[in-house]
């Protein structure tokens, strides 16, 4: 049998089929997979290996399915990486039809990449606590490059898309949801113990390039959504506090002190911004933006405080940011914001 023929027999197995014929399979799908053609009939076999027969690889094809995970996700990550620079090569021709048509499949590649990896992640999530510290380190680096790359996509997308951002804007809003989607399922990974389980060399460097990666996460969403930006944040401040001892020596605690002041620094700003501009009478909407800006204030300080009681052999290079942030609040102090919160609200 050919491979197209087989790969068009596959796509109409029954379920019963792919858990008979899973081991036979998927070396053939990867294979496939590797030397599709084109854009789409990639993300094609990557839905067909993700939906039909990963869920089939139980605990007696252990090195079966570690291999699938160290050759599906970095190559889903490279192709999620080129629709987006397909996107980006298109958005800036004349729009027509046909360029309606292209942008919506590009995004719905990048969609369809997101409920894969989504997959994969469900099926690591259910399996045994003794396995589970042995996924591969493509795992965790394919899923965090393509939240960052979704993420900083929507967030740049008016540049990006200009006049047509209109055309777009419906898929990229669900662009957006199935990307913090597969930011919660690779959060449940993370609570999972073995999966954190530092008794490793290797374990330790990933979980601070994890942690790292959740910074620039937090850099790009920042912006964006408030709640999605505050609990990337929380994800890296449980994973920083809960493995200080094995982390402290490789995690770079001042940038991320230094980008936590700063941020409490601009939302206290805009704060004050808010009540110079309603110092009569605040609309209902503007005491809700104002609420909502002050527990994200106090949330990050809290990190802040929790950074500083654990990482006090770090917090010199940050010293400048921690100070300018003392300041700043010792200046809003006095000129009584803290006064004008509590009878605002």
């Amino acid at each position: 049998m050919s491979q197209t023929s087989f790969l068009a027999s596959v796509a109409h197995w029954t379920q019963i089929e792919c858990k008979e014929r899973v081991l036979e399979a998927i070396p053939k799908l990867i294979t496939l997979y590797k030397n599709a053609e084109d854009l789409q009939q990639t993300v094609d076999i990557l839905k067909i290996l993700c939906s039909s027969f990963l869920p089939h690889l139980d605990i007696s094809t252990a090195d079966t399915e570690k291999e699938f995970y160290s050759a599906v996700m970095p190559q889903a990550s490279d192709m999620f990486d080129s629709a987006v620079d397909n996107l980006l090569a298109e958005a800036g021709m004349t729009e027509s039809d046909h360029l309606q048509k292209t942008l919506l499949t590009l995004l719905t590649v990048l969609m369809d990449i997101c409920e894969c990896l989504e997959l994969c992640l469900g099926h690591a999530i259910n399996k045994e606590e003794e396995r589970l510290s042995s996924l591969p380190h493509a795992v965790s680096s394919s899923v965090l490059h393509v939240l960052y790359c979704s993420y900083t996509h929507c967030s740049t997308s008016d540049k990006i898309y200009g006049e047509q951002l209109a055309l777009v804007a419906a898929p990229l809003s669900t662009l957006f949801k199935k990307t913090h989607s597969l930011q919660q399922a690779f959060t449940s990974l993370l609570e999972r113990p073995a999966f954190c389980d530092c008794s490793s060399v290797n374990v330790i460097e990933d979980l601070t390039a994890v942690c790292h990666r959740l910074l620039e996460i937090s850099k790009v969403v920042s912006g964006m959504d408030v709640r999605v930006f505050a609990s990337t944040l929380k994800i890296l401040s449980n994973l920083a506090v809960q493995h200080a001892e094995v982390l402290k020596e490789n995690l770079d605690v001042a940038a991320i002190l230094s980008f936590l002041c700063e941020e409490i620094v601009n939302t206290c700003y805009h704060i004050a911004t808010l009540l110079l501009q309603n110092s009569q009478e605040m609309s209902e909407q503007s005491v809700l933006l104002l609420r909502q800006h002050l527990k994200l204030a106090v949330f990050l300080l809290k990190i802040v405080v929790h950074f500083c009681e654990i990482f006090t052999n770090c917090l010199s290079r940050a010293a400048a940011w921690l100070l300018t942030l003392l300041l700043s609040i010792l200046r809003y102090f006095k000129h009584g914001l803290i006064f004008s919160i509590r009878c605002s609200g």
